[in-house]
């Protein structure tokens, strides 16, 4: 998208002109993502009229553009500003507007298409709705001096002949909101202009991946193509077996006429004493096409920094907390990338709607732990630790998440009682009951 210093307020169909090619190529692309993550990728081998499919897809891309979003998203991830009140707003906001189900299609969406657009729209006397905008259809237009600096917005989608535009301009203090439709054959019309009193957009909007070079951002797809090698190994294997898996049976020194079948259990006979009949198999298992095959799926994973956990499926059961975190440290080193970003987006949207709520404050995020955790495994280190005698109980107990002076009254509060029960069972048992 070229740069431009100021919105051209008398002719807006002037940015249609400069956009046109990009959001084309744009929408290409994320229609192409999207086609690969629902599995609707290019059949390998040719089908005859009447034949059957022996085609092979195995979806790989919505494996690992599903597990970058559960790593993401898979807990909510928690707000807090330390304000009683402010809290309420912040829980009663992100509940209004369904976080778990948002913040998923949220990471679907920026994971797909590289780029997160979020609309935060007011509604009198209840939260503000957050509302995910396709990134087909929205356009950014920046300084060319300075990408970060936004001159406006532009919101596009269109109804029957009716083409429908929403312009988004940055007036420094303030922003200007343009409601324009256009006929087919004819120029913008302006329907509505609003003063967005507020010196933010109502539009928040941050790259998924970062790339220095472009304003938009990476997908977490990248290399959808290693699918397509994945499907045609699979495929072709899949055909190789359908034809020679079985044995088949030859006849030599004989006519094809010679043969005689008789009705013991499809016995057959041959006239002729040099005749011989034996079965042909496959003097192959296709070892290497399925190790060619798995090592495609291997790299698949590798370049898209997510974990095949089917390749290590026999060995779950002794991956310790330490392997496991080397087994998803690419993923891990990914997901932190994420988070600054997407973080940084949960809390514009936080803050900017809640100033539309009347509450002034920008709360923190807290981030879940991303993979399962061992606690046994990490009890077992502690004591250690304790046996050798360089770490504390009290250290011990904020390790694990315990309150050491409220543990340590209700210890006391037990050992109590437990003395007032043995020391009236003696007394029980000195007076012969």
């Amino acid at each position: 998208m070229p740069g431009i210093t100021e919105y051209p307020m008398e002719k807006p169909e002037t940015l249609d002109d400069l956009a046109n090619d990009e959001m084309a190529q744009r929408s290409k692309a994320i229609d192409a993502a999207w086609r690969y993550y629902e599995g609707n990728h290019a059949r390998p081998l040719k089908v005859r009229p009447g034949q059957p499919d022996d085609n092979v897809i195995l979806n790989v891309c919505r494996k690992a553009i599903e597990q970058a979003v559960a790593l993401l998203f898979g807990e909510v991830p928690g707000l807090e500003s330390g304000d009683e009140a402010a809290d309420e707003a912040i829980t009663g906001l992100w509940a209004a507007n369904d976080a778990p189900i948002f913040l998923h299609n949220l990471g679907l969406q920026g994971a797909l298409t590289g780029h997160c657009f979020v609309k935060i729209v007011p509604r009198e006397g209840n939260v503000p709705r957050f509302v995910l905008l396709n990134p087909r259809n929205v356009a950014v237009w920046w300084r060319p001096d300075d990408m970060e600096q936004v001159v406006a917005y532009t919101v596009n989608w269109q109804a029957g002949d009716v083409s429908y535009r929403q312009d988004i301009i940055n007036g420094g203090a303030s922003w200007l909101v343009r409601d324009l439709t256009r006929e087919r054959g004819r120029q913008w019309k302006m329907d509505k202009e609003v003063v967005w009193g507020f010196p933010w957009a109502p539009l928040v909007e941050w790259q998924n991946l970062p790339d220095p070079e472009e304003y938009y951002g990476d997908p977490d797809l990248v290399r959808p193509e290693l699918n397509d090698a994945l499907n045609f190994l699979a495929s072709n294997t899949m055909r190789i077996l359908k034809f020679h898996a079985h044995p088949k049976t030859v006849g030599t020194g004989m006519r094809a006429t010679d043969l005689q079948a008789t009705e013991v259990d499809g016995f057959w006979s041959v006239p002729n004493p040099d005749a011989a009949i034996r079965n042909l198999e496959m003097q192959s298992d296709l070892g290497s096409s399925l190790a060619f095959l798995q090592l495609i799926q291997q790299w698949f994973f590798s370049e898209h920094r997510s974990v095949d956990m089917a390749s290590f499926a026999a060995d779950l059961g002794n991956i310790t907390n330490f392997g496991l975190q080397t087994l998803y440290k690419d993923a891990l080193d990914k997901l932190q990338t994420k988070r600054s970003l997407y973080g940084r987006g949960l809390l514009d949207i936080s803050e900017r709607s809640l100033a539309l709520m009347g509450v002034d404050v920008r709360p923190a995020i807290n981030w879940p732990a991303p993979l399962p955790f061992n606690d046994q495994e990490e009890i077992a280190g502690i004591q250690t630790e304790i046996a050798l005698g360089i770490l504390s109980k009290q250290t011990a107990a904020g390790l694990r998440g315990r309150d050491w002076e409220l543990e340590q009254h209700r210890m006391a509060d037990e050992a109590v009682n437990q003395d007032d029960i043995g020391t009236r069972l003696l007394a029980a048992f000195e007076r012969g009951q």
